[in-house]
């Protein structure tokens, strides 16, 4: 494979169409917000009620995927000829901070209690059903199938980075 230099700046087809889609719906939304409001929740109603199921099947193929590399044939594959820069130990302690850490911050202490106090499926607030729910949805959240889906896919970057020895990923 060959070393791959990529420049570093702007590259306008991969910078404007977002920005163009982006201002686009600004503009929208400040120029009539109850409309945007009901497109808004629609478009959330239907993303999470019909493809909620894809999502979590989604966490679970990737903590399978993580079970895969970390037990299958490529478990011992070293990326890139260096040697081990930290123990593996470390990488495991700074993966679960850098993974958790700011969003622990914003989320992490409040999550359970606002699943509690305003429950899905029709469960009552405060109730021990919703207690329940609330600290399962947070493992959700918080435990190891987002960190499993955070290792699978920087196995990829670090393909990339260590392997191909390319500086810049873009398309």
């Amino acid at each position: 494979m060959k070393n791959e230099k990529r420049k570093t700046g702007i590259e306008p087809k991969v910078f404007f169409p977002p920005l163009i889609i982006v201002g686009i719906l600004c503009w929208l939304t400040v120029r009539d917000l109850d409309a945007a409001n009901v497109v808004i929740n629609a478009v959330f109603s239907y993303v999470t009620n019909v493809w909620g199921w894809a999502f979590e099947w989604y966490m679970v193929v990737m903590l399978f995927g993580w079970f895969w590399l970390v037990f299958g044939p490529y478990a011992k594959k070293r990326l890139g000829n260096e040697p081990p820069e930290f123990s593996t130990a470390s990488w495991i302690f700074m993966m679960f901070a850098s993974c958790t850490s700011a969003a622990v911050l914003f989320w992490g202490s409040i999550e359970i209690y606002y699943y509690i106090s305003t429950p899905p499926f029709g469960l009552e607030p405060n109730s021990t059903g919703a207690k329940e729910l609330g600290l399962a949805y947070s493992l959700f959240h918080w435990g190891p199938l987002p960190w499993a889906t955070y290792s699978f896919l920087s196995v990829a970057f670090a393909y990339f980075f260590f392997v191909r020895k390319m500086e810049v990923i873009r398309p």
